[in-house]
């Protein structure tokens, strides 16, 4: 009994130490000065959806104060390039394992510069009507900062953190579906623009090219970059293969005898939230291919030629949010 501890000890301490050499936190630089501003932002670089850098590397804190400032009249704001309403400095450097949670990470800004400061986060640039949407990518803020620089810089809707990061390749496509926080989906879907919403959904697209590569050996990455939808619209054909959903099953819009007690509801949901992607019959008929063993890389081609003659825009955004209602993710 007393070694039998002894091994399992050995193990959690094992997978812990695992855990935390993986954990990594996406980094920004400085991109230009101007004056008394500084625009920073990501580069080659940084990775925004699994962090670029060791969570054992020290580097400097980025940190804002929102104080509403007026923005420079000579610089051109948009959804990539926004301003963050106030004041940007960074810390010393810090290791980012120290960084235990975006809490943590804001009380050492405080520390540092005072009440009112905060760890900078990816979306806090803002454009438009009195800076009244954000964008993300890069922005300009008060400040100046030394070329060259890197430093931690938090994002809050991807496992891209000290703190957060190190969750591997997704094990489902109903673990990325159920992942997208459908409540946020719905205001880009409704309000956003197609540029906005295709925004929102690159980082989602990437987890299905993850998906795809690491269990069914296809490389779907170049074919998805100028179109993040199709590879939603594959995580939704991925979800029913994994729920033994036939194409049967979705042309009657109820699942077969066979499935009823073990399958209505993922197949009721699946029907109804496919209903509206592209026109029915197209997208029914190319979720049969696919079941019967079409490529992945096929279905992409095809969503996309789908989506040029047919209306578009936010319906797989819409979709989403369906089967996450349905399902009762939300």
């Amino acid at each position: 009994m007393f070694k039998r501890s002894i091994v399992l000890a050995t193990l959690v301490f094992v997978c812990m130490t695992v855990s935390a050499q993986s954990r990594r936190g996406m980094t920004w630089t400085v991109l230009d000065q101007q004056g008394g501003y500084v625009h920073v932002g990501a580069d080659g670089w940084t990775n925004a959806y699994q962090g670029d850098t060791s969570a054992d590397q020290y580097l400097p804190l980025l940190c804002v104060q929102v104080d509403w400032q007026p923005a420079p009249s000579w610089i051109s704001f948009d959804f990539y390039n926004g301003w963050v309403r106030g004041t940007l400095q960074a810390t010393g450097p810090v290791q980012g394992y120290a960084l235990t949670s975006r809490q943590r990470a804001d009380e050492i800004c405080a520390q540092n510069f005072g009440w009112g400061y905060r760890m900078a986060e990816f979306h806090d640039g803002y454009y438009g009507p009195n800076f009244e949407y954000s964008g993300g990518w890069t922005y300009w803020g008060a400040g100046s900062l030394p070329w060259g620089t890197r430093f931690w810089t938090a994002i809050n809707d991807q496992p891209a953190n000290p703190w957060n990061s190190g969750g591997g390749t997704p094990q489902s496509a109903a673990e990325i579906l159920r992942g997208i926080d459908a409540n946020a989906l719905r205001q880009v879907a409704l309000w956003g623009s197609d540029q906005e919403l295709a925004s929102y959904l690159t980082p989602i697209a990437n987890q299905v090219a993850d998906y795809a590569l690491h269990k069914y050996g296809e490389d779907i990455r170049a074919d998805i970059a100028d179109h993040p939808e199709s590879a939603v619209v594959l995580a939704f054909f991925y979800y029913g293969i994994e729920h033994g959903i036939t194409a049967e099953d979705i042309e009657n819009d109820c699942p077969s005898s066979t499935m009823a007690a073990r399958l209505a509801s993922p197949v009721e949901c699946f029907a109804e939230a496919l209903d509206d992607i592209l026109g029915t019959d197209d997208i029914k008929n190319l979720y049969r291919d696919f079941t019967r063993g079409v490529s992945a890389r096929t279905v992409i081609g095809a969503v996309k030629t789908m989506a040029r003659r047919v209306a578009w825009g936010i319906t797989i955004g819409i979709a989403v949010v369906k089967l996450a209602i349905c399902m009762d993710w939300v």
